[in-house]
């Protein structure tokens, strides 16, 4: 399935999942099912959010995530690009900024189970060239059984839903997640990082 054939296809389709009360439990987790298997079928990476309103007044949301994979980026805003005018939903590019996060204490996702107050960011350096940083991050929870890479993803995850994904890639060039803290140095509370990105001076960059 390609981008025109995914849009045609949910085009027809979109008032049922609007109306998504009248179905029953199993018709409508199967209409779920199919939305996620012919959205991965466009790109094996996409993510999606489907934001339901019980006012029908309103439009529903459909996000359309890389969550923060910047190698999609790209392919994310031209299959939004492409989306119909529909009656019932509004289609979003990327996971928008969000400050409710702030009530979340931790962020769990499958294996995973990040305590945010845990959390911790170290500016390393500032790219003047593109005006991007880098970060470490620690934690002062045992992350000593996860991979790496797993950890890194998770984080980047953690931040798209924090900053926004459009931020996150203006203002990050890369990040590094460290298992243990070792001699870490002066390191900032997680929710401190937008004043970091915004005030680089005062955290010595």
């Amino acid at each position: 399935m390609n981008t025109q054939q995914f849009w045609t296809w949910f085009q027809k389709l979109e008032k049922k999942y609007y109306y998504h009360n009248k179905l029953s439990s199993e018709e409508f987790l199967n209409r779920i099912k199919e939305f996620r298997i012919n959205l991965l079928e466009v790109n094996k990476y996409f993510g999606y959010i489907i934001k339901f309103k019980n006012d029908k007044s309103m439009l529903g949301e459909i996000i359309i995530t890389a969550y923060g994979n910047k190698e999609i980026y790209q392919d994310v805003e031209a299959f939004v690009n492409e989306a119909p005018l529909l009656n019932h939903w509004k289609v979003i590019a990327f996971l928008q900024p969000s400050e409710d996060y702030k009530k979340f204490k931790e962020y769990i996702k499958e294996d995973f189970d990040i305590a945010l107050t845990k959390l911790y960011f170290q500016p390393v350096k500032y790219y003047k060239t593109t005006k991007k940083f880098k970060l470490h991050f620690y934690s002062d929870q045992d992350l000593s059984i996860h991979h790496s890479k797993d950890l890194k993803a998770l984080v980047i995850e953690i931040l798209a839903n924090y900053l926004g994904e459009k931020y996150l890639y203006e203002k990050i060039k890369d990040i590094k997640v460290y298992k243990n803290n070792r001699n870490r140095g002066r390191t900032y509370p997680f929710f401190r990082i937008k004043h970091c990105l915004k005030k680089r001076s005062k955290y010595g960059l």
